[in-house]
């Protein structure tokens, strides 16, 4: 038997398929208990030969497109440190990822061919996060497509924007992932109970869809890949979605005139 090869238009259906059997099932999940909830963590059943098949693709078309951001600890911290237990930690990390906002760029090109933007830009998606949240969500969302390899991480930090007004209330990130089965793990700690990081959650296996409800205390530990293996990757796509916080208008009852 011959295997055909995955085009972009293959690709974006079985990208599209795996994510319906989740946006569009009915009694997913009980939204009285999502609401309240800082992270909703949703799987979705995939097998590991048609998971390596779609993240091998992505590893091809669009890994090289991206740009690697690092921010390491700086040595200054423990170096101008005065008093005991008073250092402060910024947010640290080591990413691969790109904006899809950009006006231009190969990543945004290659993202669009492969139906990636379509997906995070989606009704479906949209309407998904209003049910998890309960919260009314804006259409169009910023996105963004980051990709860990072995080691790399996020650092503690709450995603607050006390500076931008639309933001500084909350919002609403929603994360697809796919995790290449070379992964072997990688671990999302985050604030459930008010103060504490004391979640934690698998997110370095299979497919998931994860809704935030930001901001909350949360990082990523180093991504681990299987023995052996040096290509492992994770994918996420991110769509990030202002709340609608608008009271809803009164329609205005128009009399009958009668002749």
């Amino acid at each position: 038997m011959v295997q055909t090869a995955m085009s972009n238009r293959s690709f974006r259906g079985s990208l599209e398929a795996l994510l319906n059997k989740k946006l569009l099932a009915e009694n997913g999940f009980d939204p009285g208990l999502t609401q309240k909830e800082n992270l909703s963590l949703f799987r979705i059943p995939v097998s590991p030969g048609r998971l390596a098949t779609l993240t091998d693709f992505m590893d091809r078309r669009l890994a090289s497109h991206l740009r690697v951001l690092s921010a390491p600890i700086s040595k200054d911290i423990i170096r101008n440190l005065k008093q005991n237990y008073s250092e402060e930690l910024p947010k640290t990390m080591r990413i691969r990822t790109a904006s899809l906002d950009a006006k231009s760029g190969k990543a945004k090109r290659v993202a669009a061919s492969l139906g990636l933007i379509a997906a995070l830009k989606s009704d479906e998606l949209r309407r998904f996060g209003e049910r998890v949240t309960g919260k009314k969500l804006q259409p169009d969302p910023a996105c963004q497509v980051i990709c860990y390899e072995p080691g790399d991480y996020s650092g503690p930090h709450t995603d607050h924007h006390p500076e931008q007004r639309e933001l500084r209330d909350g919002y609403i990130d929603i994360h697809i992932m796919l995790s290449s089965p070379k992964v072997a793990s990688q671990l999302l700690v985050y604030e459930r109970r008010q103060g504490m990081l004391n979640e934690v959650a698998e997110i370095g296996k299979g497919m998931s869809i994860a809704v935030y409800q930001l901001p909350f205390w949360h990082y990523t530990t180093p991504m681990l890949a299987r023995p052996g293996v040096d290509d492992a990757r994770r994918w996420l796509l991110l769509a990030s979605y202002t709340i609608d916080r608008k009271p809803p208008t009164k329609r205005r009852r128009v009399k009958a005139t009668r002749n």
